[in-house]
């Protein structure tokens, strides 16, 4: 019997996520299942929809083992970052065989051989690539074309969608982690199920989307599918900024209120819970946890961060920036000409856009500013989220193989203690929790140094 590792976000976890685990077991032979999950933010520059917590009981009921975090400095980086993160963390475990990942393509085998070019760089490569960044070219078209450009003879038409498809592109990243650190484990690529990553249809009899389902919870937590003509709006006199409609009348700028998704109660929940799309995209098992999350106010969207982030950009040092991961000394200048234009966290990243920037790399830069991720932050550690009891050997079998610090008591270990953006991450996604309540919760009034892992049976 096997073990294999799967590095993921489940946000939230959907019935794609459960055929994964199912298709592998019964595939691979695997005895064990382990998920190397993103902790409070996410890999798009975003608070996760429902706490690490939340995630983790969903993870173990939709038949995970063992549960370990991505700490923050990896979880929200850029693809590279984020796969060597999660390879790194499975290979200091000593005992996973397989790691297995979503893709969107019929030759899955193709994904490894890719891989396997991309990181020998034939000569040419890097300077294709600094050419086609230079010419204007954002890094994924940028990388494909030089990627032509070395191998002139390869397959365009089959290898073009491993360079643009979301779950090819980390399969990638998966590969390359994997042979650079010379790994024992193997990949094992498996065919996504259903809708695309992005796509945010909901089609009878297909795997809805993390992305569709995010969407859906956040209209009916917003004011209505109509927000943008609900809205009041303030009117400033030659105002040409972002965000800005032209009134016919006067011929003023109107800038619309951002939309902040409100708590649900009571018939509220019920609607909510009794919609059909929800309830074929979210595994039975786990839907209660869905329901819980929203009675108790346990969910958060980007517009959550849009008071902090403006009160952290508003007190950043110029010389803070170099030393943060991934925020580039020409983003902050125009960070620095745009702030007075700041309306909030998504608004923002917009208006940062540039066409040699992609919108997800800016918002995971303005989460390193906000969460102070700095580029030397490395944790090394194996911090445990959940676990099944009827799993309780496969933390032993850890703990006499493994290279790494498993971490069951957060009080007790110096290294996460030690990891400041870590910790940071933590507390500030349980500060926005505890200000959605007008009453306290017990479980939330535990810093994250006192919070236990979900054991389930």
């Amino acid at each position: 019997m096997s073990t294999a590792g799967i590095i993921a976000e489940y946000n939230p976890f959907h019935k794609g996520h459960l055929y994964q685990i199912k298709e592998i077991r019964k595939t691979l032979n695997i005895e064990y299942v382990i998920i190397v999950m993103s902790g409070d933010f996410v890999q798009r520059g975003a608070p996760a929809l429902f706490s690490k917590y939340d995630r983790t009981r969903m993870a173990l009921l939709g038949g995970a083992d063992l549960v370990l975090e991505l700490p923050a400095a990896y979880s929200t980086a850029s693809a590279e970052r984020f796969a060597m993160g999660g390879v790194q963390l499975l290979n200091r475990l000593g005992i996973v065989d397989y790691l297995s990942f979503g893709c969107e393509t019929d030759t899955p085998g193709e994904i490894l051989e890719m891989a396997k070019l991309l990181v020998l760089e034939e000569p040419g490569f890097k300077e294709a690539l600094r050419s086609h960044l230079a010419s204007g070219d954002l890094f994924p078209a940028a990388r494909m074309k030089a990627f032509f450009d070395a191998y002139p003879g390869a397959d365009r038409k089959t290898m073009a969608g491993l360079f643009t498809e979301p779950n090819n592109i980390l399969g990638l990243e998966y590969c390359k982690a994997l042979i650079r650190t010379g790994s024992r484990i193997r990949p094992a690529p498996l065919r996504r199920a259903g809708q695309g990553y992005h796509d945010t249809a909901f089609i009878p009899g297909s795997c809805a989307s993390a992305s569709a389902i995010r969407d859906l919870l956040h209209t009916y937590l917003s004011c209505g599918e109509n927000t943008a003509d609900a809205l009041p709006v303030w009117r400033l006199p030659g105002d040409n900024s972002f965000a800005c409609e032209k009134d016919a009348a006067d011929g003023v700028s109107v800038h619309r209120l951002p939309v902040y998704p409100s708590l649900a109660r009571g018939k509220d929940i019920e609607e909510i819970l009794s919609d059909t799309r929800l309830r074929d995209a979210i595994p039975e098992t786990v839907f209660p946890i869905l329901g819980e999350a929203l009675t108790n106010g346990r969910i958060i969207f980007e517009e959550d961060l849009d008071g902090l982030l403006h009160y952290r950009l508003l007190m950043m040092k110029d010389d803070e920036a170099r030393d943060l991961l991934d925020v580039p000394e020409d983003l902050v200048r125009r960070l620095r000409h745009l702030l007075p234009d700041y309306r909030g966290f998504l608004q923002f990243s917009e208006l940062l856009k540039t066409r040699n920037r992609t919108l997800a790399g800016i918002r995971r830069a303005l989460i390193h500013i906000l969460l102070d991720i700095k580029k030397t932050d490395q944790p090394q550690y194996c911090r445990v989220l959940g676990f099944r009891k009827s799993s309780s050997d496969l933390l032993h079998q850890i703990r006499a193989e493994g290279k790494c610090e498993l971490i069951i008591k957060p009080s007790a270990s110096a290294s996460l203690r030690n990891d400041r953006s870590g910790l940071l991450a933590s507390e500030l996604y349980r500060s926005i929790l505890l200000n959605k309540r007008s009453t306290p919760d017990e479980v939330l009034l535990r810093n994250e140094l006192q919070r236990s892992p979900v054991i389930i049976a």
